[in-house]
């Protein structure tokens, strides 16, 4: 069975955002992405919430060519690129969208389904309430 593998980004009292949901304190370095990168090389699927998904998508698909992209930004951009994405979202509508499938009902048995299929580890990227969905669906 494939692994869920969590990456999540919070203060040590477990804060993922400010209250009025700012990012303002991620640090988004090299060193961060390096690890990062080293995880997609056993991952073959992206999970997300709506709302990570919308963050992400907006500029990893093109991050690979902008002039001065960094060696781990141009590996993680293409990874994005051709990676399977899953979103799970009750409100967001895909159409056409290459490689992203939204799942807005029967979570559990739709993620279990993912996992029971061959591949690699399938990398769930922020997503606090996506994560609170599934540790409450086991």
């Amino acid at each position: 069975m494939r692994r869920l593998i969590l990456i999540v980004h919070s203060s040590f009292d477990g804060f993922v955002a400010g209250r009025n949901g700012e990012f303002d304190n991620f640090i988004g370095d090299e060193e961060n992405l390096e690890f990062v990168c080293s995880l997609t090389d056993n991952a073959d699927n992206a999970l997300f919430g709506r709302i990570t998904y919308q963050l992400l998508d907006g500029d990893w698909p093109t991050a690979a060519n902008k002039p001065n992209a960094t060696k781990n930004e141009i590996k993680y951009s293409n990874w994005y690129n051709k990676v399977p994405k899953i979103v799970l979202s009750k409100t967001l509508q895909i159409s056409n969208k290459k490689n992203t499938t939204v799942i807005s009902e029967n979570i559990a048995h739709e993620i279990n389904k993912i996992k029971n299929q061959p591949g690699k580890d399938i990398l769930i990227f922020g997503s606090p309430t996506t994560v609170h969905s599934l540790i409450e669906e086991n």
